[in-house]
């Protein structure tokens, strides 16, 4: 297995730092302005009527959910599972963007919050396996919580939407699934909504000279993503965790 890299943020620590004079970038504080933006702080959801907190779907303290559901009826609601951004290595459920997932209460949807484990602790494919392993665990407590689990779809954004369309592409396949939730439940979705999640880990250079956008700070080696993979991802030399 690949070292894992200490991370402060979604930089990993001890990294070379590598700017690059075909960009322009962002100072600190435009950063930090546009975290709070993209991250904003405390979660209010005293309006939600039925709401189930902090419900453990696996043995680790990453793996905990949240269920929402519509202020009337029994259901069986069909289900919005929503998986937090933030490079893989910072927000929760409580403190992203889950607000705007939130309002599909009102549209007859439950609507579901998942944590799962960041890095350095959690790196891929264990990040996916705890997302899989909430998906199973909602399935069989579907008639507890009234969700329809014929109806699942899932949305993220950022890195939870990379972990949105990884779940919707490998629904069932066993080199994929992981040990957590119950094993007779599938991962299969009936739908997802990836929002500015990545697809292609190589695609950064191009995107930002096609747009002239700055960007958010230099590159670093190794790279996010390489910590994510324990990997080169330039070389497709990938080093899963056993």
């Amino acid at each position: 297995m690949a070292e894992r890299f200490q991370m402060n943020g979604m930089t990993p620590l001890g990294a070379e730092v590598c700017p690059d004079p075909r960009f322009t970038y962002m100072t600190p504080e435009e950063v930090q302005e546009l975290a709070g933006r993209i991250m904003p702080g405390e979660l209010h959801v005293e309006h939600v009527k039925r709401q189930f907190r902090n419900l453990a779907y696996g043995p680790l303290p990453e793996q905990q959910l949240d269920v929402y559901l519509p202020e009337a009826g029994d259901g069986p609601f069909p289900t919005v599972i929503y998986v937090h951004g933030g490079g893989w290595s910072v927000g929760t459920r409580a403190s992203s963007a889950i607000d705007f997932a939130i309002d599909g209460i009102n549209r007859g949807y439950a609507v579901v919050g998942v944590d799962y484990r960041l890095l350095p602790d959690g790196a891929f494919p264990e990040n996916l396996f705890d997302v899989k392993g909430a998906i199973r665990w909602l399935r069989a407590h579907a008639a507890e919580y009234h969700l329809d689990p014929e109806r699942f779809g899932m949305m993220g954004d950022s890195a939870g939407g990379h972990l949105t369309l990884m779940c919707a592409m490998t629904g069932d396949r066993p080199e994929y699934e992981g040990n957590y939730g119950s094993p007779e439940q599938s991962t299969r979705l009936q739908a997802c909504i990836d929002l500015y999640g990545p697809s292609d880990m190589l695609a950064d250079d191009e995107m930002y000279l096609e747009s002239g956008k700055r960007r958010m700070s230099p590159p670093t080696r190794p790279s996010l993503y390489d910590v994510l993979f324990g990997s080169n991802v330039e070389t497709c030399s990938i080093s899963y965790p056993s």
